[in-house]
């Protein structure tokens, strides 16, 4: 995440764009007891993690069959944080 803001503010401009290679972004949803999406937006996590642990395991099956040096790495972060006063949630 740090190389990331760092690699934004080098280049003069911190603007974000869908296309960039290099970015991030903070969504906030605002959330009651009982909200018809609570669950949902509260699987995010899981679902973001599943995604990408399944698109690892198919990579790593490409990448073994390669002949060719690996010169690129691709860093993708997210970060989840739930805060409620209804109780702990882990």
């Amino acid at each position: 995440m740090v190389t990331a803001i760092c690699a934004k503010l080098s280049q003069g401009d911190a603007s974000s764009s869908a296309s960039d290679l290099t970015g991030g972004a903070t969504f906030t949803f605002d959330l009651c007891a009982g909200h018809p999406m609570e669950e949902e937006l509260l699987g995010t996590l899981t679902r973001l993690r599943d995604e990408l642990e399944s698109t690892r395991r198919r990579l790593d099956e490409v990448n073994g069959g390669l002949s060719r040096q690996l010169d690129s790495r691709l860093v993708v972060y997210f970060g989840q944080h739930y805060k409620t006063d209804r109780g702990a949630r882990g």
